[in-house]
């Protein structure tokens, strides 16, 4: 009995060792593994962040693909354009590849928002201008004169452009930009109504400045030339759609006699202007000297002779 007490009591030592030594060994292993695990899960996060910062910068690098052909500038040849002038465009085009681009071609679509050129107008040629082929790495100008219409409003207008073309054996590709220009108010001064009457000795030049146009015109100033001499007449500001009568005195006149009248004006950039008429100025009708002699005589000869007359003188 004690024998087997004693072996039982060894085996459940044994056991307990056992046991003990497993749990041991598992929590080392355990944290061996949390280590390893937490390493692992350390190198495989950087390599993970490396990958993906590899696929980042692969991906940043294919979606900023530079564009085969560019549109690199455009420039008008007028430093303010007004409804009813004309105009030119000029546009750079950049072929930003290695390769020659081909079948070329630059077309001003329509105005953003209309769908069409409306108000606008090629002016010897068509809307669309073939380049052909394009050199790498090489630019290319292309121009197109537009008329604007008389009704258009002044504000900004802008062209969609598209640009075609292709590299060999492949299909047609197209880029679309916006280019804009700015149409500027049209200062517009009717000079009207414009009347010459006697005024004592001289003469008094009277007429209307209307401002038909569609901005306010300022430092108008009237200019009258008579016989080489100016007479002149300085107005204010004139709003939109507003009228002012002006008068000018001006010298009597021997005969009849053409005047010039100028009215120089501004708008609101300082442009200047001129709005010019004429008008006749007639002579006063005077007596002349020796005519007024011979009436004297008449008039005096009639007096006496009534005299001589009436109380028998000279008989």
């Amino acid at each position: 009995m004690k024998k087997k007490g004693l072996v039982i009591l060894v085996t459940a030592l044994a056991l307990s060792s056992v046991s003990l030594v497993g749990r041991e060994n598992l929590v080392l292993a355990t944290n061996i593994n949390a280590d390893v695990l937490d390493n692992l899960d350390k190198n495989e996060k950087g390599n993970v962040g490396e990958n993906e910062s590899k696929n980042n910068i692969d991906t940043q690098v294919n979606n900023i693909q530079p564009k085969k052909i560019l549109i690199e500038s455009v420039k008008i040849d007028k430093d303010k354009i007004e409804p009813g002038d004309e105009f030119i465009l000029t546009y750079t085009l950049v072929n930003n590849t290695n390769a020659k681009l081909h079948n070329t071609s630059l077309k001003i679509v329509s105005i953003e928002g209309k769908g069409t050129l409306e108000g606008f107008v090629p002016m010897g040629t068509t809307n669309e201008i073939y380049l052909g082929t394009i050199n790498a790495r090489s630019k290319r100008e292309v121009s197109i004169r537009l008329y604007s219409d008389k009704s258009l409003k002044a504000g900004a207008y802008n062209f969609i452009t598209s640009v075609t073309y292709n590299e060999d054996s492949k299909e047609q590709e197209e880029i679309t930009k916006l280019s804009g220009i700015v149409l500027k108010s049209k200062a517009q001064l009717e000079l009207s109504d414009v009347d010459v009457y006697e005024n004592g000795d001289g003469y008094k030049l009277t007429g209307s400045l209307t401002n038909a146009g569609d901005t306010k015109i300022k430092n108008v100033d009237v200019r009258v030339n008579l016989n080489g001499n100016v007479y002149s007449y300085q107005a204010s500001n004139i709003k939109t759609e507003e009228e002012e009568m002006f008068e000018i005195d001006l010298p009597n006149v021997l005969e009849d006699t053409v005047a010039s009248i100028s009215v120089n004006y501004e708008d609101d950039s300082k442009n200047t202007y001129v709005a010019e008429s004429n008008c006749t100025v007639k002579a006063l009708a005077t007596e002349s000297v020796s005519d007024a002699i011979e009436n004297d005589t008449k008039e005096s000869r009639g007096f006496w002779g009534f005299i001589k007359n009436l109380f028998g003188f000279g008989a």
